[in-house]
């Protein structure tokens, strides 16, 4: 009786694990089913968008760059430039001035110029292919030098045909002095380009599905996605090897964590792609505190 109970209890066990394994079972090939039909959607989206056959996913899905081929435009080296005093990164880009002068303090405001256009043909290009917009403006306290002086920082940033160009921005640093405003320094990055089309082929509701794809992660109300102009500085080794410029939809997605060797930190940044919106490529993805520009 006592053997008999066993196998019974053993028979109920296989019984069991093979209901279970067949679940299982059942569920991946739904699973592998439903991410195909999400493949073929994807993929047939492409190529209505695209007029072309996109081949395999999977190219699409494979970044072209990881993170660590980009560089942050090398250590800048510093040039007299006439009155200023010049920060240049190793592309030719000028990252900042200082406004100098023999003079005193009051002359030396006097002599600088007084509007972001008296700077256009000196540092960057303002023409129908190139502008600079003010974004903002933020009053700061008086220098005690030259206490009788008001101060403000104007945030200006770069368009490209009408595009806003990625991480391309200049703060600049205004005087107040009976004369009007004085521009004494400004910092950031004004880029060119080689005639890039502007006119995107994919939508930025594929371009988002894309890196969905790509992280296997749900697409909700905190996604962002935005057009730019990009310019990639490319690195191996440390040293520069090219530059490549796209027009990308930069994509941010769900919240991103860094893993250390002892534990999960967060760095309140997210998980990111930047996306070639002629072509669907992925160019690089990461978390986005770690992707230069």
């Amino acid at each position: 009786m006592q053997l008999y109970k066993r196998e019974s209890i053993k028979k109920k066990i296989m019984k069991q694990a093979i209901k279970t394994l067949g679940i299982f079972l059942s569920a991946l090939f739904l699973l592998t089913a439903c991410s195909s039909d999400d493949d073929t959607e994807l993929i047939d989206e492409l190529e209505k968008e695209l007029g072309k056959d996109v081949g395999n996913l999977s190219n699409l899905l494979t970044p072209l760059y990881n993170p660590e081929d980009i560089s942050w435009g090398g250590a800048p080296h510093y040039e007299q430039m006439g009155e200023w005093g010049t920060s240049i990164d190793d592309a030719g880009r000028y990252r900042g001035a200082q406004f100098y002068g023999t003079y005193d303090p009051i002359e030396k405001l006097y002599r600088a110029p007084s509007s972001v256009e008296d700077l256009n043909g000196i540092f960057f290009v303002l023409d129908k292919d190139y502008e600079l917009r003010l974004d903002s403006m933020v009053e700061i306290p008086a220098w005690e030098g030259l206490p009788e002086c008001s101060r403000r920082l104007d945030f200006y940033s770069e368009y490209y045909k009408g595009v806003p160009v990625y991480s391309g921005r200049y703060e600049f640093q205004f005087y107040g002095t009976t004369q009007g405003p004085r521009i004494i320094n400004f910092t950031g990055w004004f880029y060119t380009f080689t005639n890039i089309d502007i006119t995107p082929t994919i939508s930025s509701n594929t371009a988002m599905k894309i890196f969905s794809k790509y992280q296997n992660a749900t697409i909700d109300n905190t996604w962002k996605c935005k057009l730019y102009v990009r310019e990639y500085n490319l690195q191996s080794k440390g040293k520069k090897v090219g530059v490549d410029q796209r027009l990308i939809y930069e994509v941010i997605g769900p919240p991103a964590q860094h893993y250390m060797d002892f534990g999960v930190y967060d760095m309140s940044a997210n998980l990111k792609a930047e996306i070639d919106a002629h072509t669907g490529q992925i160019i690089v993805a990461g978390n986005s505190d770690f992707i230069a520009y």
